[in-house]
C-alpha cells in the first residue's frame, strides 16, 4: 500500500538500473552486465620460473623501472609495494617504493629469505567507462625444502600450491586486458632470466645437500650388516667359548644366534645414531645465498663456504673413522688367521 504524495523505495533507485522497459525490476543478469560494464571481472595467469638467479638491490630497481616505463603507454594510476621475509623471523613491508628506497640496507644484519614485489594498476581501457584494476606480483625466494613438501601435500589438495612452493620465482598477473598481461609477464620473465646465475660450484657440500640424506640412510642399513660380516669372520674364535666346536650342537647354535642378533641390534642402534648425526649436519648446510641486498646477505656470501666446508669435514670425518674401524677389524682377523696358521 502506498500513501498519496509519497514515493515508493523503488522510485528512489535509478530507473536504468532497477526497471526495464516494461517497468518491472531488472533481472540479476541485467545488474551483473551493468556492473561488468564499469568493473570487469579479472582473469589470472601464473608463470613459474625454475632457474635460480642471484638478486641485488640494483636488480630490484631495474624491474620496477621497466614495469613503470611500460605502463607509460597507458592512461594509468599505479602504485608499487615490496615485501621482504628476513632470516630473523621478521617481515619488512613497504607500502610504497619510496619507503623501500629510504631503507638503509647496510645496517640490516639479517639475511633476506624471500622478496615479493607488487604493482597495483588502474588502467583506462577503451571499452570501459571506469579504470580497470590490474595487478602484477613477483615472488623470488628459496623453494620449500624437500622434507617440507610432503607436509604441504598432506595439507592441501591444490596442485598449484605445491608447484609454486617448489619454484624459486613465481610471477602472477590479474588482468582484464590480456595483451597488457602478456607484455608484463614477458618483461618480468626476460628480466629474471637476465639475472646473474648462482655462482655455486660442484662440491661435497652441494652433493650432501641434494643426496646426503639418502647416503645416511644407506649407511644406517649397511652398518649392522657390516658388523655381522665381521662377527662371522671371528666365529671360530668364540665358538670354543660356548663349549662346542660343532655346528650341530643346538645349544651352541642358539648361543651363536644370540651373539649375532646382539651384534645386529647394536649395529642398528649405532647406524641410527650415525644417520641422525649426518642428517643434523646436512640440515645446517647452506646453499649459495640468492640475495645480495642487506649487510647480512653480503656476510652470508662470505661465510657460507666456510660453514659448509666445516660441516662437510665433520660428516666425512665421522664416516671415515667408522669405515676405518671396520677395515682395521677385518685386516686384524686376516693377520691373526695367518699368524695362527704359521704357529
Amino acid at each position: 500500500m502506498q500513501l498519496d504524495g509519497m514515493a515508493s523505495p523503488e522510485d528512489d533507485l535509478p530507473a536504468s538500473i532497477v526497471r526495464n522497459d516494461a517497468g518491472k525490476l531488472a533481472s540479476l543478469d541485467d545488474l551483473k552486465a551493468l556492473l561488468y560494464e564499469f568493473n570487469a571481472k579479472p582473469d589470472t595467469e601464473t608463470r613459474l620460473l625454475g632457474a635460480k638467479r642471484f638478486l641485488t638491490l640494483a636488480d630490484l630497481r631495474s624491474i620496477n623501472d621497466r614495469i613503470l616505463a611500460k605502463l607509460l603507454n597507458y592512461d594509468n594510476i599505479t602504485s608499487s609495494s615490496i615485501h621482504f621475509i628476513m632470516s630473523n623471523k621478521s617481515i619488512k613491508d613497504y607500502s610504497t617504493w619510496g619507503e623501500f628506497e629510504r631503507e638503509k640496507w647496510d645496517t640490516v644484519n639479517s639475511t633476506v629469505q624471500a622478496v615479493t614485489i607488487k604493482w597495483d594498476m588502474r588502467i583506462q581501457l577503451p571499452q570501459f567507462k571506469n579504470r580497470q584494476r590490474h595487478s602484477l606480483r613477483c615472488r623470488i625466494g628459496r623453494e620449500v625444502a624437500p622434507k617440507d613438501i610432503f607436509q604441504l601435500m598432506m595439507t592441501t589438495d591444490d596442485v598449484t600450491e605445491i608447484m609454486e612452493a617448489q619454484s624459486p620465482c613465481i610471477v602472477k598477473v590479474d588482468f582484464v586486458n590480456d595483451v597488457l598481461a602478456n607484455e608484463l609477464l614477458n618483461i618480468v620473465e626476460q628480466w629474471y632470466q637476465g639475472l646473474a646465475s648462482i655462482p655455486e660450484k660442484s662440491s661435497i657440500g652441494t652433493f650432501l645437500i641434494s643426496k646426503g640424506k639418502r647416503v645416511s640412510e644407506i649407511l644406517r642399513m649397511l652398518l649392522p650388516i657390516s658388523l655381522l660380516i665381521i662377527a662371522r669372520q671371528y666365529l671360530d674364535l668364540y665358538e670354543p667359548l660356548l663349549g662346542s666346536e660343532s655346528h650341530d650342537n643346538i645349544h651352541a647354535m642358539i648361543d651363536i644366534g644370540i651373539i649375532l642378533t646382539s651384534v645386529f641390534v647394536i649395529g642398528t642402534y649405532f647406524g641410527r645414531k650415525l644417520e641422525r648425526f649426518i642428517d643434523s649436519r646436512i640440515d645446517k648446510l647452506e646453499r649459495y645465498p640468492v640475495f645480495s641486498i642487506s649487510k647480512g646477505d653480503r656476510n652470508a656470501v662470505d661465510g657460507h663456504q666456510v660453514n659448509n666446508k666445516s660441516l662437510s669435514s665433520e660428516i666425512i670425518s665421522r664416516v671415515g673413522w667408522i669405515l676405518f674401524g671396520l677395515l682395521v677389524t677385518s685386516i686384524t682377523k686376516v693377520i691373526w688367521s695367518k699368524v695362527s696358521t704359521t704357529i
